[in-house]
């Protein structure tokens, strides 16, 4: 039965648990996250901490409606995280050498609105580069080159704790510089 070759450990088993379940799973995850880079997340996560804990598994249940409710939790968790942590997508333009630049500009641009564009993205690299560079680098990875929290974490070679942290205070400091600097402006 597969759930003993499972609870035994037995590579050939996770396989086939993997190969029967894993698009399913994916679906689900998917549904919740409406990402699909972020579904896989989350269910390679949810496949890490069911093979971990099988032995916790009750048969009265199904495997597939277990692995169901693991994947749920999991996706909702990474939703939350990725909702509380508002990237600087809107800030997203192409950059080079480490420094944003602006973005192509609507033709009938006014010529106050261009400055005042301007002044936002050198105050906005200012306060990028002024990042320690564990920082600056986890915010030029997620939020403009685009990687998900998983792949962010293999690059770097962080856990997905650490990330989230470098990722939090360097997205305050930032704020926080471009606040500081606004007030400063308005006295």
């Amino acid at each position: 039965m597969l759930i003993d070759r499972l609870r035994d450990g037995d590579p050939a088993a996770r396989a086939a648990a993997v190969r029967r379940y894993h698009s399913a799973l994916v679906l689900q995850a998917s549904r919740i996250l409406r990402d699909k880079g972020l579904a896989e997340d989350a269910v390679q996560d949810s496949w890490l901490a069911a093979f971990a804990c099988i032995d916790g598994f009750n048969p009265r249940y199904s495997l597939f409606g277990w692995l169901v409710r693991i994947v749920i939790n999991r996706a909702k968790g990474l939703r939350r995280r990725e909702v509380r942590s508002l990237p600087f997508s809107a800030w997203q333009s192409p950059w080079s050498g480490g420094e944003l630049q602006l973005p192509v500009t609507a033709d009938d641009a006014s010529p106050e609105w261009l400055l005042l564009e301007r002044e936002a993205l050198r105050r906005f690299n200012e306060a990028l580069q002024a990042l320690p560079e564990s920082q600056r680098t986890v915010v030029l990875l997620r939020d403009f080159a685009g990687a998900s929290s998983g792949e962010a974490c293999r690059v770097l070679q962080i856990n997905d704790l650490t990330l989230r942290v470098r990722l939090c205070r360097a997205r305050a400091s930032i704020r926080q510089a471009l606040f500081s600097e606004s007030v400063r402006d308005a006295a």
